[in-house]
């Protein structure tokens, strides 16, 4: 069986997480937008979006392979693809499980997320030859610190103290005025 070796180059074992699924019987090109959707996000984020199109609750995006996926609410067009989002979803939590037995922290980040076209195969006993849809996912995660919320500014008291700063300066040249002469 031949070794085979991912498509991200900076990898480095302290770091970085990664798994792989291997002739997946899914689509490539849901893959494709289902990767691109959720690529660089956090891992909790992008297992939600999984989940919720797989329970049918919000759609992926569609923007490249838009044919059949008619206007969603707040986006473009977009599709359900649930048996896409099942197996990416499964090699996430592969990764995931990857990243815990490596002691890596719990806040990860999806670093690299592509689909490959996996090898061709044909359905037995056809006449008229037909190929399975075969695809290869492969996902590194790395560790990423959260960042704290800020807190809110306060635009009223912001701009109260400006003004008072402006009256305070109209006030200042006013008396500078009188005093020259």
């Amino acid at each position: 069986m031949s070794k085979t070796q991912y498509a991200f180059a900076d990898y480095q074992v302290d770091k970085h997480a990664r798994a792989s699924g291997r002739d997946l019987p899914i689509s490539i090109r849901a893959s494709m937008e289902i990767c691109r959707h959720i690529r660089f996000k956090p891992l909790d984020k992008a297992k939600q979006i999984l989940q919720d199109a797989i329970e049918m609750k919000k759609p992926i995006p569609f923007n490249r392979f838009t044919d059949g996926a008619g206007h969603k609410a707040g986006m473009c067009g977009g599709k359900y693809p649930i048996k896409a989002c099942t197996h990416i979803l499964h090699v996430l939590q592969s990764a995931e499980s990857n990243a815990h037995n490596k002691g890596l922290a719990k806040d990860l980040k999806i670093v690299h997320l592509a689909p490959q076209k996996g090898g061709k195969a044909y359905h037995y006993g056809r006449q008229m030859r037909r190929q399975y849809k075969r695809t290869h996912i492969e996902v590194v995660l790395s560790e990423y610190k959260k960042e704290e919320a800020k807190p809110k500014r306060d635009i009223k008291a912001d701009a109260l103290s400006s003004e008072a700063k402006l009256h305070r300066i109209k006030k200042e040249a006013k008396q500078t005025e009188v005093k020259k002469p």
